[in-house]
């Protein structure tokens, strides 16, 4: 049994929950998987980068991609999209402009809801009388602090996976469209 797991099991057995371990379990497999799928697309978002940047400066490319956030490198994507020469055939293609910059919309509130995730609360007292796990997002607006509360039911468990793992496999057939119009640009 590994470390973690062992942790958790002595964590659930002193608190007083009513609910099953494996209900706990489920909150935290959810939270473990969403952040690797994440990774997979901050994954994904370096290799288009790493393409159009060019194979031959690899190590000064990592260097640039290391001094990144995940904001930053969106906003580097979008710029490359817009004026790299090997995106030349991309940009011609009269909907993929469009389809485009709807992902990268798509990625950036995806970003936010992966900081809301991993910087919120959770609040248990609730789950101790039966009821869902809440997580709790302190946030400002309009100068006023709020905060955003959301049940995490086993259904909206399922709908943040669902929408990370379309969103990896829409990001995926991008960056296989980068490749494929960049060889074409090269056999030009």
């Amino acid at each position: 049994m590994n470390k973690v797991k062992r942790f958790l099991l002595r964590f659930v057995s002193i608190l007083p929950w009513k609910q099953s371990a494996v209900e706990l379990d489920q909150v935290f497999q959810t939270i473990g998987e969403y952040v690797l799928l994440f990774q997979q697309l901050e994954s994904q978002i370096d290799q288009a980068l790493l393409i159009w940047w060019g194979t031959e400066n690899w190590t000064q490319s990592q260097r640039r991609l290391e001094k990144l956030s995940f904001a930053a490198k969106l906003s580097r994507l979008k710029d490359e999209f817009k004026a790299n020469p090997g995106n030349q055939r991309g940009r011609e293609r009269p909907e993929w402009p469009g389809r485009f910059e709807a992902l990268l919309n798509r990625l950036d509130a995806e970003r936010e809801h992966r900081n809301s995730l991993v910087h919120s609360a959770y609040l248990f007292e609730a789950f101790e009388h039966g009821g869902p796990i809440i997580q709790s997002d302190r946030v400002r607006r309009q100068g006023e602090v709020q905060f955003d509360q959301t049940q995490w039911t086993q259904e909206y468990q399922a709908q943040q996976l669902k929408r990370v793992r379309a969103l990896l496999t829409d990001l995926g057939q991008c960056r296989v469209q980068i490749i494929h119009d960049l060889a074409a640009m090269e056999q030009q």
